[in-house]
């Protein structure tokens, strides 16, 4: 049921919110279930963006945070202080954090 309701609730997001671009951080893979679920979800947004013509574009983890911080291997932390420092937010979490560099480097990236 995951991979269903995760498919409608994206097609929820883009009916309500179009774009032409849909960016998503690299999965790692670790193996086990946790790349599993990755991959599967990869597949769904792969599915449902070709349906629509989205163009899709992810970034290794390493390259957002070179972007983010000047070096690929920062801490959770070190990515936090470079989101408030660039950003003034004070944000929820460091997956937050690290979404708002993702967009901020795709943007900057199609510009």
């Amino acid at each position: 049921m995951r991979w269903v309701e995760f498919q409608a609730w994206l097609r929820r997001i883009l009916d309500a919110c179009p774009t032409d671009v849909i960016a998503y951080e690299q999965a790692h893979h670790r193996g086990g279930a946790a790349t599993h679920v990755a991959h599967s979800l990869i597949g769904i947004v792969e599915k449902v963006a070709a349906e629509r013509n989205i163009e899709l574009t992810n970034r290794h983890t390493a390259t957002i945070k070179k972007y983010a911080t000047g070096n690929g291997r920062a801490s959770k932390e070190d990515m936090m202080e470079a989101g408030r420092n660039s950003f003034g937010i004070d944000f929820i979490d460091d997956n937050e954090c690290d979404a708002v560099w993702l967009l901020e480097l795709v943007v900057e990236e199609l510009r």
